[in-house]
């Protein structure tokens, strides 16, 4: 038996798969509508590919971006035109659409489910106002989030640090490309959903206390510019990946698993972790298969390449959070020579381990900038 606790889009994920793999899954969700309420960015890379089966008539894929554009303080830009679009999906229908899947690959899925920790032999949860045990699973998967309730009850501690979010959705007519900008607060951006609508959104980090004025002087100039209207606001919470964060447990013959934001499995560059979380759900699902055939497994070994991407986009992180003005400026102008947007257009975001090298090796003068990271 396997329990999965939150069906965001890690958790449906490895419901699915691990499902279709023949495995008694349970997956809990707190919220009685799956994909409720919405906090994400929904832009995602073509490596969503390497997890999902392409299809062009998949429901939650609102829109495709072939262009991003990087800014700097001095308003410069570098425009990068992808060699494969990014994604725009809408995170309501995406969720479902997994958990859909997850439940015709026999999954049985309990809405309004709110985990509260471990009986003797029991998980608990209350549904309604009531409280509901059931048997303790062999393998249990928190899936819940930054604010784990899972990782909290079994010892595996609390998110370390973690970004505020804040985002709005409004109607602005625009060109259909995506925005970003990494010198508003730690990361921000404008995300298309279509020609007449986008997400406008920010990280800060956790301690800083005039967000909702930093947010609407961001989105201010950028309706101002763009003509826009307000539709709604959709905040939340996005961990920062800690390198080296314990992931898993034993407690007393149950094996516990954290996913996803609960695991701060997160692009520190850019908060994405959706991609991340998929990747790390396919390993684990490869460990799952081989313990339940008592067979030797070594989960790290099987997160080796997601944990050194992540570690990457730590350290880059580290950096860019000491950058001042004249820093983005300079690596803007650096990222605008072709050769330095060839390479940004052939690698996407979630391949960083391939990205960076040849990055460098097209742009020499980006290694101006090792200072920052030899100081991180």
């Amino acid at each position: 038996m396997l329990s999965i606790v939150g069906a965001g889009p890690a958790g449906g994920y490895l419901a699915w798969k691990m499902a279709e793999r023949g495995f008694e899954v349970e997956l809990y969700e707190e919220h009685g509508e799956i994909g409720r309420p919405v906090a994400c960015t929904g832009i995602l890379t073509p490596s969503l590919w390497r997890h999902i089966p392409k299809d062009d008539g998949l429901p939650f894929v609102l829109n495709t971006v072939s262009e991003a554009r990087i800014y700097a303080p001095s308003g410069e830009h570098v425009p990068v035109r992808f060699k494969e679009p990014d994604v725009v999906v809408d995170r309501e229908l995406f969720d479902r659409w997994l958990v859909r899947k997850a439940e015709d690959a026999g999954c049985d899925v309990y809405r309004d489910h709110r985990f509260e920790g471990y009986g003797e032999h029991s998980l608990d949860f209350r549904n309604m106002g009531r409280q509901v045990r059931v048997s303790r699973p062999r393998f249990l998967v928190g899936a819940d989030g930054p604010g784990s309730t899972v990782a909290k009850a079994s010892g595996l501690g609390e998110t370390a640090d973690f970004w505020i979010g804040a985002q709005a959705r409004f109607r602005l007519h625009n060109d259909n490309a995506v925005r970003f900008y990494p010198f508003v607060g730690s990361f921000a951006w404008v995300v298309p959903e279509s020609r007449h609508m986008a997400r406008v959104g920010l990280l800060v980090p956790r301690e800083t206390r005039n967000v909702h004025q930093i947010f609407w002087q961001f989105a201010s100039d950028i309706v101002g510019d763009m003509e826009g209207s307000f539709v709604e606001n959709q905040p939340g919470i996005v961990p920062r990946h800690a390198p080296g964060r314990r992931i898993a447990a034993d407690l007393h013959g149950m094996e516990v698993f954290l996913l996803g934001d609960a695991a701060g499995q997160v692009k520190a560059t850019t908060g994405g972790g959706i991609v991340p979380a998929f990747a790390a759900a396919d390993a684990l699902a490869s460990h799952l298969a081989y313990k339940r055939l008592n067979r030797p497994t070594d989960l790290r070994a099987r997160m080796s390449r997601l944990n050194r991407e992540l570690w990457l986009h730590a350290r880059l992180r580290t950096a860019m959070d000491r950058f001042k003005p004249a820093d983005w400026d300079k690596l803007v102008r650096a990222c605008a020579h072709p050769r330095a947007r060839a390479a940004l257009a052939s690698v996407d975001r979630d391949r960083l381990l391939s990205l960076l090298p040849r990055l460098v090796l097209r742009q020499p003068r980006l290694l101006t900038f090792i200072r920052f990271l030899a100081r991180s």
